[in-house]
């Protein structure tokens, strides 16, 4: 990761801390890992998988980067 651990782990007890949620978190992993994971499976398989939406965060939820929430 080139060095980028110190800043997941300063997001994540930044998070912890205030309740809000990190630049890196689970609905946008998921979004990044949905495609890859759908087009391993459709390999296997031999046939096209639908990638799955996992939605957005629920709203009114706050994040540490003012930034967010960023649209699909």
């Amino acid at each position: 990761h080139e060095g980028s651990h110190q800043f997941l782990v300063v997001d994540f007890l930044e998070a912890c801390l205030s309740g809000k949620l990190p630049p890196n978190h689970a609905w946008m992993a998921a979004r990044y890992n949905a495609p890859g994971i759908a087009a391993l499976e459709s390999c296997k398989r031999g046939e096209p998988v639908k990638v799955p939406d996992f939605g957005l965060p629920p709203a009114g939820v706050s994040f540490l980067d003012p930034r967010y929430p960023m649209k699909p």
